[in-house]
Formats: C-alpha cells, sequence, structure tokens
C-alpha cells in the first residue's frame, strides 16, 4: 500500500494533534486579577464612606400617612 492511498489525510492529523497536545504554561500570574480586585475593593469602600458622611437631602421629619 502507498503513502498516498491512506485515508488520513496528514495535515489534519497533524492540527489533531496541535489541539489535543497540553496548552503551553502561562507566565503572567495573578497580577491582574488581583490588582482589579483591589482596584474594586478601594472603589466599594470609597463609595461606602461617602454615602455614610454624606448629609442627607431630608431636613424635616416626614409625616407617614395612618400614624
Amino acid at each position: 500500500m502507498a503513502q498516498t492511498d491512506s485515508i488520513v489525510d496528514p495535515r489534519i492529523l497533524a492540527k489533531a494533534r496541535a489541539l489535543l497536545a497540553e496548552p503551553p504554561r502561562r507566565t503572567g500570574g495573578m497580577g491582574a486579577a488581583l490588582g482589579a480586585a483591589v482596584f474594586f475593593a478601594v472603589c466599594a469602600l470609597g463609595l461606602a464612606v461617602a454615602m455614610v458622611v454624606a448629609p442627607s437631602n431630608v431636613t424635616t421629619p416626614v409625616d407617614l400617612p395612618g400614624s
């Protein structure tokens, strides 16, 4: 049987092997995710402090119906 008589295309087989190979390890680490988490935590704390410190809009008691 000649090499050209094969039903398996070598290019397709090479692509399948490349897709099944273990992906290379990333060396970036968790710096970007940790930085984003810290940024959003600081923003949330800043908003909470602003909500506590800000004066309220209602300066007179509100009459509730039925009381």
